[in-house]
């Protein structure tokens, strides 16, 4: 059976959360988050990241906002590469993906795009590595040419 697993960012204090707890309303609609400390937070505080059920090539949980890439094998592919956002994907311009999906291709140093046709898949996510996330690393979604 798949483990489901979510991560909360604190967007008001910058920093993530230890989850303990789920609050839904008598409708079963998401209301909010409680941490281990037993502290409320409102869903307009947090950021909700799912795990796809996938890791990483170094064996580390994917979630919905982190950035990966191929790992650099010499010097000049330290600083030119391209990275992908792990991203809900609700069909709003396309019929396929939807879902969690690999995407948003950034391109660093002289990178001019490369190529972009990796997969939310454990065959294509187990050659990745996780270089980031969008709460933390906004660094790594900007193009840089």
């Amino acid at each position: 059976m798949r483990e489901i697993k979510f991560r909360a960012w604190d967007g008001i204090n910058n920093r993530w959360l230890d989850l303990w707890q789920f609050m839904f309303t008598s409708y079963g609609e998401l209301m909010s988050v409680r941490d281990l400390g037993g502290e409320q937070y409102g869903l307009h505080q947090v950021y909700l990241s799912q795990s796809t059920g996938l890791k990483d090539k170094d064996g580390v949980d994917v979630y919905e906002g982190d950035i990966l890439r191929i790992p650099a094998t010499n010097e000049y592919e330290e600083t030119t590469y391209n990275s992908f956002e792990v991203f809900w994907h609700d069909n709003d311009a396309t019929p396929t993906d939807v879902g969690l999906v690999l995407g948003r291709l950034n391109t660093h140093g002289n990178s001019a795009g490369g190529y972009g046709g990796y997969k939310l898949i454990p065959g294509d996510v187990e050659k990745m590595v996780i270089i980031g996330n969008v709460y933390e690393n906004t660094e790594l979604l900007e193009d840089r040419k």
